[in-house]
């Protein structure tokens, strides 16, 4: 695998530059850090084939959870199980993930994209148990609790810049856990889409 070398302290800056310089790559790296993403913001429920599979209702409303920035890992690192949910809960997700490049508040759905930097796919990790079960989890889902434990949003390979992306409207994710396909969905399915997010 090769690569060029880009040049300056944020890749995602507008002064950041791509340089015509071609290197070998050693080992290939999650695409942000720990101290890149304060805060993961995350959304439940929006697959429509998921909630059907679920027997649930879809919501009116977008379902936001958060993850800290400690469930950060990169695409190929272990994720460690804590011990209260290493007892056959731990489960996955694919999933898309927004970069975003630029702030912002009250944003209109035509210029959304104007603040994406890019799109990476993730693993939404979750301990189930800790999440649905009202015996550990209450009587309301525990998302941020279940969802939030270190290492437990490992994103990567690469992040792809919406320009390269282009609709991401119509992306289709395919999740294979040990070599075996186990999810293969589209952004097409999304209730809430992108630019809402």
């Amino acid at each position: 695998l090769k690569a060029r070398i880009i040049e300056g302290d944020d890749v995602f800056s507008d002064t950041a530059k791509v340089t015509e310089k071609v290197v070998e790559v050693e080992t290939l790296l999650g695409p942000l850090s720990e101290e890149q993403v304060p805060i993961v913001r995350c959304m439940g429920l929006n697959y429509m084939k998921h909630i059907k599979e679920a027997g649930r209702t879809p919501p009116p409303y977008p379902s936001i959870f958060i993850k800290p920035s400690t469930s950060i890992s990169d695409w190929g690192s272990s994720i460690p199980i804590p011990k209260l949910a290493q007892d056959e809960q731990a489960d996955y997700e694919g999933e898309l993930t927004i970069v975003i490049g630029k702030p912002g508040k009250n944003i209109t759905l035509e210029n959304a994209h104007k603040h994406i930097a890019g799109y990476v796919t993730s693993n939404d990790v979750s301990a189930r148990k800790w999440q649905r079960e009202k015996a550990y989890a209450g009587g309301v889902p525990q998302f941020c609790f279940s969802k939030g434990f270190d290492k437990f949003a490992p994103l990567g390979p690469a992040v792809v810049s919406r320009e390269m992306v282009g609709d991401a409207g119509r992306l289709r994710l395919r999740t294979r856990v040990n070599g075996e396909m186990r999810q293969d969905a589209n952004t097409a399915d999304l209730i809430f889409g992108w630019r809402r997010l």
